[in-house]
């Protein structure tokens, strides 16, 4: 049988684009902060929470990314993420002005199958005050600044023996040089063993969340399976201290993250339609600074929660290969993209697709 694979080519991912907006121009990220907080413990099938990025006087807010995990009292191989995405309220919604970040995250997971195991929801969200003062000398520390995304991989294999599969990918190193990096986020990505190809249907993730010094991922096997199958973890490191020059010593120019917008893409929707897949695509000369993704139900039961049998098998930032178009391996990049993707772990009938957001800016320099 041939493999699905979640790429889709660059000509149809332009045609996937929604809700592409003007960049809020001239707008620095600064006092990142994350907040974590968890639902009940309970045996409840399907759990959600969501969080307000906490507002700084008179200045919005920018929700870059959140951290998802499913806890249980049994072995959880049967918890899956479904949802880490930006979002607002609808009410304040109208409020806000075109370019403006999301400034609120939905987080979601649910029990592949009915238990009496309590589980609970664990959640982070990543934050930062999307202001128009510029930085100067004197505060320059507040401010993101030279993003760079890396990748670590799992080992390709079943893991009957052990259950699960944990993968950090780490900020440590000479990412920058002169430059001390710091995670801001991260996704993930499951696969068979061969980038861009989808995993076993009984492999989920249970855990995506932020590390001190990185971002972990870890996945297992709902149903026991023979085939391969592995953990593709993602962290966007940013430095949030002194732009340092490894020559001089002395504080220099670093690249500042400016002008942030959010951009959306949707899969298909539809019955029986297992996976999908979609991207949210930057604007040109602009990259990820965050994303997530989640399944929603869609047509006649748009209304009805989304069902417990689809599971995200990806939510992470990309980058393209100029010539094809397709997805490139790169354990080492800035991103231009964020891909979801999402199959069905038990076969259903409901109607549901995959949405997809990617927070996006400029990187560029100022004069301190």
């Amino acid at each position: 049988m041939r493999a699905q694979r979640h790429g889709l080519s660059l000509a149809i991912m332009v045609g996937l684009i929604l809700g592409c907006v003007t960049p809020n121009a001239g707008a620095f990220l600064r006092d990142y902060q994350v907040s974590s907080f968890s639902s009940p413990d309970n045996s409840s099938l399907k759990k959600s929470l969501r969080f307000d990025c906490p507002r700084a006087l008179s200045e919005p807010q920018a929700a870059l990314g959140a951290g998802a995990g499913a806890q249980g009292s049994g072995n959880g191989n049967e918890l899956a993420i479904q949802r880490a995405i930006a979002g607002v309220k609808p009410n304040p919604a109208a409020l806000i002005p075109p370019g403006s970040p999301f400034n609120s995250m939905d987080i979601g997971a649910a029990s592949t199958d009915p238990t009496n195991d309590r589980w609970g929801l664990r959640a982070q969200t990543f934050c930062a005050t999307n202001t128009m003062v510029a930085p100067t000398a004197n505060d320059v520390t507040r401010y993101v600044k030279d993003i760079r995304i890396v990748r670590a991989s799992s080992v390709s294999d079943s893991s009957r023996t052990a259950g699960f599969k944990a993968v950090d990918a780490t900020c440590t190193g000479n990412l920058v040089p002169g430059r001390t990096l710091t995670p801001i986020g991260g996704g993930f990505m499951l696969d068979n063993g061969t980038f861009n190809n989808l995993p076993p249907r009984q492999v989920t993730a249970h855990f995506a969340t932020r590390l001190a010094t990185g971002f972990r991922t870890t996945a297992g096997e709902s149903d026991p399976t023979d085939k391969n199958w592995r953990i593709r973890s993602y962290a966007i490191c940013a430095n949030l201290g002194a732009p340092i020059d490894p020559q001089s010593g002395t504080t220099t120019t670093s690249q500042f993250v400016t002008s942030i917008t959010t951009v959306s893409g949707s899969s298909t929707s539809g019955q029986s339609r297992s996976p999908r897949s979609a991207f949210a695509m930057c604007p040109r000369g602009t990259f990820t600074v965050g994303g997530g993704a989640e399944v929603r139900r869609q047509g006649s039961q748009a209304s009805n929660p989304v069902t417990n049998n689809v599971a995200i098998t990806s939510s992470a930032p990309v980058v393209f290969n100029k010539t094809t178009g397709g997805v490139l391996d790169a354990a080492a990049f800035n991103g231009e993209a964020w891909l979801g993707s999402a199959q069905e772990v038990d076969a259903t009938d409901s109607d549901w697709d995959l949405q997809v957001r990617a927070t996006c800016a400029a990187l560029g320099p100022v004069v301190l």
